[in-house]
């Protein structure tokens, strides 16, 4: 019978771990994902957890049939997950009403996140918490090996949520979409509960007299169990932060690290449970865990520091796909980073519940109890580590600080001369590392950054990531967790200013405009062109703010002097669907749509939250790439903004090799007449000149497509959407930036020879027009050639 527990706990793993990646998803879609929002949420999921462990756990001996009472449960959080759409949508409205009803600083939204996340999220996971302590109440005897069972369940639970996370980032979320993805959790739910229903609970309780173990258990041992779970997490959120330089901003690679964790944290629990018979005294092997893991921490700096050429090592090994060698290469390296001590910490675990034993109480509250604590711990460190030492001493700092309180751990249980020597030395070791290891170097010893630990003029760390400015050889390049999002180099000069220039001169007002996503200025420079009354920015790193009105005044001219700028730090999505202001122009200027959350800025869903956001003749434009973007993905793109706004023209420009498109789109037919006119204005044609584009003819040229050809370009495509998020999933299995620029670039020139503008009642020269389009159409055909041609990469 217990072996057919375990499968059901294994089940319990699987659907609790969908839940988490399905929910807090949706969670981050209504509160934005900027760091304070993201922990908010996690601490609310974590919360339910900890409670329910404890107060399930603590009346847990009053349930005589605890299995049934566990398949109940299940049933109840499946019942739950039915409606939790309808609950999301309700919590949308609501945080609207309170975001501009009620004002306050940035932490009283942030806890504001919390307490409305934590008003949907508390139930089910408050039932969630509870399964653990129910089934060691069910399954645990109270004799001298009390703790083995529960170490079974513990692993192999956890086995079940590493199965969970695996199976819907690489499989259910990409083909199926969320909401199916969280039906299929549903579903484990109730064949939880109907397996339970054919279960007899032949499992009898051993009328044995207790034999305590002989351990003095001191009044420290709950803060030492919180303070396990407060390493942990905060372990977990610096080693996310360092192997995102080398494992990319990806949802692949986030997954791969988060099945690392989990795999090192069932397989440590398993382990135990096999060889707990050995293990006489567990307060010393406690001691020795927390001892092992501190030191271990110094290992796995130098691991870190060297993690670039293993991932080569491993890439060199015969793998039958380019995917395959990418993926398999990131999950061994962080394997081998990670597994040990997520072992230990998996090993800690029902090593702990077996210390309390002595407490004389029953088997489910002392897994409850311990449970809540270490979770409580958890909580805590998540904040702490995320919202406090990273901003306050930089990710490396923290980092020492971990091993210094895992070794601190170590000294409270360890009591030898010897143990407490080495400790002692240990602990010295890293406060002196705590005050000289460079700070920048975990992060300038990456593959994206060793070639150019000279040529990085500054690096910053904020809440957000890791900031640098690297003077390149054609420019300056701004980069966030290793990814561009701003330079000088010709082509980024260009787009940054198109970017600003093309929807601001189709536009009928400028009064308000919404800038989403800083870069390095040159776009808000652009802006600040024109007439504006207003022009709000809502920009998620405060570092990018810091450093681009520091190192990149050759583009924005250092515009962030003018009064008529507002600076949000905030998610932009988030503020597009919280403030109730309208616009002008809304500028979407954000980061490549494959990384990790960005996809959600490239939606129907979020292009409807835009159109609601703009005025009855408003202008919305998109920064759309060709690089690194299949072609079925950019098509996705284009048809759920083209869905959405009824007016839509795509922009190409042919200097230099171009790789970017834009996109805008309005309620209303454009004007261009109004476009040319506005052309004219003094200070616009001089901006313009800039980048060679003064003459209206010549503008006008690379207009390649508007709405009536977007209709057969994108027919029999799907739009984007925010339930199946393809282009997170299907572009990241891409690794070569010029094969789909290619693709693209040729299925838009066949398309851009079908398109025509009516230029009758156009003040424009028409030969002169005819000529540039000319020029246009052969420029696309000279690119094409020259990709064709190169090596790609």
């Amino acid at each position: 019978m217990f072996l057919f527990i375990l499968l059901l706990f294994f089940l319990s793993g699987v659907s609790s771990l969908i839940y988490q990646m399905v929910w807090l998803k949706k969670l981050h879609l209504i509160f934005g994902v900027t760091t304070p929002s993201i922990v908010a949420i996690l601490v609310a999921f974590m919360a339910g957890l900890s409670l329910g462990s404890f107060l399930i756990g603590k009346y847990s001996k009053n349930f005589k049939n605890p299995f049934l009472f566990y398949g109940i449960l299940e049933a109840i959080i499946g019942i739950y997950a039915l409606f939790m759409d309808y609950f999301f949508s309700i919590l949308d409205k609501v945080f609207i009403i309170f975001y501009n009803s009620l004002s306050g600083t940035p932490l009283f939204f942030d806890f504001l996140r919390f307490i409305l996340s934590l008003f949907v999220l508390l139930a089910p996971t408050f039932l969630m918490g509870g399964t653990l302590p129910l089934l060691v109440q069910g399954t645990e005897k109270l004799d001298k090996n009390f703790g083995k069972k529960t170490g079974f369940l513990y692993g192999i639970n956890t086995l079940g949520a590493f199965f969970g996370t695996f199976l819907s980032t690489f499989y259910t979320i990409p083909t199926l979409g969320f909401k199916t993805t969280n039906y299929l959790a549903i579903f484990l739910n109730f064949l939880i509960l109907f397996s339970i229903l054919f279960l007899k609970n032949t499992e009898k309780r051993e009328e044995k007299e207790e034999e305590n173990l002989k351990i003095n258990l001191k009044k420290y041992l709950l803060a030492i169990v919180f303070f396990m779970g407060f390493t942990s997490f905060g372990y977990e959120i610096l080693w996310n932060r360092i192997l995102i330089l080398h494992t990319g901003s990806n949802v692949y690679a986030y997954g791969l690290v988060l099945c690392n964790i989990l795999l090192g944290i069932g397989l440590g629990s398993l382990f135990y449970s096999l060889f707990s018979k050995i293990i006489k005294n567990p307060l010393r092997s406690l001691g020795f865990l927390e001892l092992i893991l501190g030191i271990f921490g110094f290992f796995q700096i130098y691991l870190f520091l060297n993690l670039t050429d293993i991932l080569t090592l491993f890439a060199k090994l015969p793998w039958d796909k380019a995917s395959h060698q990418i993926f398999g290469s990131l999950f061994l390296g962080s394997f081998l980073c990670l597994i040990f001590p997520s072992f230990l910490m998996g090993f800690s675990f029902p090593l702990s519940v077996k210390i309390f034993f002595s407490e004389k109480n029953s088997p489910g509250n002392i897994s409850g109890k311990v449970y809540s604590i270490n979770t409580l711990g958890c909580i805590t460190g998540t904040v702490a580590t995320g919202l406090i030492f990273i901003p306050l001493i930089g990710t490396a700092r923290s980092f020492f600080l971990m091993i210094i309180l895992n070794l601190a751990l170590s000294l409270i249980l360890l009591n030898r001369k010897i143990e407490r020597t080495l400790i002692l030395l240990s602990i010295f070791s890293a406060i002196l590392m705590t005050f000289t290891f460079p700070k920048e170097k975990l992060f300038t010893s990456a593959g994206v950054y060793r070639e150019e630990v000279e040529k990085i003029l500054t690096f910053k760390e904020d809440i957000t990531g890791s900031i640098v400015a690297i003077q390149k050889p054609n420019g300056l390049s701004l980069e966030i967790n290793g990814i561009n999002v701003a330079g000088t180099s010709p082509d980024l000069y260009i787009i940054q200013k198109l970017q600003g220039h093309i929807p601001l001169l189709l536009a009928h007002h400028h009064e308000r405009v919404l800038h989403i996503g800083l870069g390095s200025g040159g776009t808000l420079n652009t802006v600040s062109k024109y007439p504006v009354e207003e022009i709000i920015v809502a920009e998620i790193s405060p570092g990018i703010v810091e450093v681009s009105s520091r190192y990149f005044r050759a583009v924005n001219e250092d515009v962030f002097k003018d009064k008529r700028i507002k600076i949000e730090i905030t998610d932009g999505r988030n503020y597009v669907l919280a403030s109730l202001k309208k616009f002008d122009v809304i500028l979407s200027d954000s980061i490549h749509p494959k990384y990790l959350g960005n996809g959600f800025l490239y939606t129907k869903d979020y292009f409807n939250l835009i159109y609601n956001k703009m005025e009855k003749d408003g202008v919305a434009s998109m920064w759309l790439p060709l690089y690194s973007l299949t072609l079925k993905n950019y098509k996705e793109i284009l048809k759920a903004f083209s869905d959405v706004f009824p007016c839509t023209a795509l922009w190409w420009f042919p200097e230099p090799m171009n790789s970017f498109t834009i996109v805008v789109g309005s309620k209303k037919p454009f004007d261009f007449s109004k476009f040319l006119s506005n052309m004219q204005d003094s200070i616009i044609k001089e901006d313009l000149s800039k980048i060679g584009l003064e003459k209206k003819e010549k503008m006008l040229s690379c207009l390649i497509l508007d709405e009536k050809n977007l209709e057969n370009f994108l027919k029999s495509i799907k739009p984007h959407t925010d339930n199946l998020p393809t282009v997170e999933y299907e572009s990241n299995k891409i690794f070569t930036k010029t094969k789909t620029w290619l693709l693209i670039l040729k299925e838009l020139r066949k398309e851009a020879d079908n398109f025509k503008i009516e230029t009758e009642n156009l003040d424009l020269d028409k030969e002169k027009y005819l000529n540039f389009r000319k020029n246009l159409l052969y420029e696309m055909e000279r690119q094409i050639e020259i990709l064709e041609k190169a090596e790609p990469f």
